[in-house]
């Protein structure tokens, strides 16, 4: 890709670094470590429902209760991240969903947001040092690194994208940009940190705007695929900023996939 170059050079050398032995196996991986999370969102306790806006730091929502946040299915594929909620990286969006319903991926993406570029080339040189499966660069480009993890032996792949066309100093920064409030989640895999009406929207099923994007009838239309009713308030956002919108939604595409 033409935009390689523009990367910094410690995400180059990271690539360059990976790419020497993308397609190989660690056979001596001990996955007897894995932890399992399972969460079923009916065994959600009064006062787990915090709002974003209650953690203004690390040290204060260090000592909230949280939800463990992960599935058994994605275990190794979260661990070989290392996400950390503290400092990075940060696993955020549609996958976080995912678990938090009790699901595991399937063919959605993992999207992994960072704080810098150097911790963009770390967790590379762990995909190459740690995945025990085979693991490619799938595409490349200003906003993201995709890389395809593909079990053969279980007929399953991951599909990993590492956003790098903005980093993040915290969690909050990542999710106050995205659009619906059912994709506001972020997690390390075992805690999880949600905005204001996430928890509530994703057990009914609502649709809610938060944030204005250019693409939003296309990602409306796939949640709503997905079982989700838009409210009254969002589809009169809509109107109200309809010259905002690209009405020529079929076919179009973010240059990462969607969170």
């Amino acid at each position: 890709m033409s935009n390689y170059q523009n990367y910094p050079q410690c995400i180059k050398d990271a690539l360059d670094y990976f790419q020497t032995s993308a397609e190989r196996k660690i056979l001596d991986v001990v996955k007897t470590s894995i932890t399992s999370f399972f969460f079923n969102p009916m065994d959600l306790k009064e006062g787990n429902n915090q709002s974003l806006d209650a953690f203004t730091d690390f040290d204060a929502y260090q000592k909230r209760k949280f939800i463990p946040n992960s599935h058994y299915d994605d275990t190794l594929i979260v661990n070989m991240i290392e996400p950390k909620l503290d400092q990075g990286p940060w696993i955020a969006g549609g996958a976080v969903r995912l678990w938090y319903l009790g699901q595991n991926v399937g063919d959605h993406d993992i999207d992994i947001w960072f704080r810098d570029a150097e911790q963009v080339a770390e967790c590379i040189r762990r995909i190459k040092d740690k995945c025990p499966y085979t693991a490619s660069i799938h595409y490349k480009s200003s906003n993201a690194i995709t890389f395809i993890i593909t079990d053969s032996d279980q007929n399953h792949k991951w599909k990993l994208q590492l956003i790098i066309k903005n980093f993040y100093s915290t969690p909050e920064e990542i999710i106050k940009n995205f659009d619906f409030s059912c994709t506001k989640l972020v997690t390390d895999g075992h805690k999880v940190l949600f905005g204001e009406t996430t928890l509530p929207d994703i057990n009914n099923r609502t649709l809610k705007i938060d944030r204005l994007q250019k693409d939003v009838i296309r990602r409306m239309v796939k949640y709503v695929a997905y079982g989700y009713t838009p409210t009254l308030e969002s589809i009169e956002f809509l109107k109200e900023n309809s010259f905002m919108i690209d009405s020529n939604f079929e076919g179009a595409s973010n240059e990462y996939e969607d969170v």
